[in-house]
């Protein structure tokens, strides 16, 4: 008997428009930023003071089957370079560039 196992790949991305998508600012804590096209993460000053921005994104799992055997998953983020954020904005972006993603619930 020959057993046929199949493989499923599946892309998740967030969508930006449903509202899953913020980032916070310390200098503005509860006023979260619904939506943006880009995710920020950043470490500036505003006004002369350090202030922070964390992007949050909600990848809806959905799709996987319960009970599905996950071989791999892979997370690619990009710099968006027709914005301001990434790399085409006026200001240059300087420093170290590592980052840490955190599971939120």
């Amino acid at each position: 008997m020959i057993w046929v196992q199949s493989q499923t790949t599946v892309v998740l991305q967030p969508h930006y428009s449903d509202g899953n998508d913020t980032y916070i600012r310390s200098n503005l804590p509860v006023t979260p930023i619904i939506g943006p096209q880009d995710m920020t993460a950043y470490a500036w000053t505003c006004g002369g003071t350090l202030c922070t921005g964390r992007g949050f994104f909600k990848i809806g799992l959905e799709s996987i089957p319960e009970g599905a055997t996950i071989d791999s998953a892979k997370l690619f983020l990009y710099a968006n370079t027709e914005t301001a954020i990434g790399f085409g904005g006026e200001e240059p972006q300087t420093g170290n560039k590592s980052g840490y993603i955190y599971r939120v619930i």
